[in-house]
């Protein structure tokens, strides 16, 4: 009975530790949030692979991979990323860094978007409503 007993908590406490470390569910690439924005008739234009210099060397490189973008209404070299993540934990600590880089400093201002593994991040020059529709195509995938 005893071993029973263990087994059961055992195999109860490995079940929660699998549902706390599996993050927010199912995982995305960023070609799959491109195509969201792009079946969303949003401007998204010049498509690359992000590299070390599109992030900057004072954030910290907690993504796996992503992608790079321009928005030219906005301005010459002025565009969005997309990040894709391993580990939800530093999906959301890059969140907060962007986030709150902004409330400190709002001239750095910029939107972010979080979809299961993926972290949108926008730039501030945005309108609301363009960050809305951003958002909108993101929360379409599946």
């Amino acid at each position: 009975m005893f071993r029973q007993v263990s087994l059961l908590l055992l195999v109860t406490m490995v079940a929660v530790v699998m549902a706390a470390c599996g993050g927010s569910g199912k995982s995305f690439t960023a070609d799959q949030a491109v195509q969201a924005f792009k079946d969303a008739g949003l401007e998204i234009e010049g498509v690359r692979d992000i590299t070390d210099e599109d992030v900057g060397t004072l954030v910290p490189k907690k993504h796996d991979s992503g992608k790079r973008f321009e928005l030219p209404s906005l301005g010459n070299e002025i565009g969005g990323r997309i990040f894709v993540y391993k580990k939800d934990s530093d999906l959301l600590e890059m969140k907060k860094f962007y986030d709150d880089l902004g409330e400190n400093a709002p001239m750095l201002f910029s939107y972010t978007l979080k979809k299961g593994n993926i972290l949108v991040h926008l730039p501030g020059k945005l309108t609301e409503e363009q960050y809305e529709q951003y958002k909108s195509a993101l929360e379409k995938l599946k």
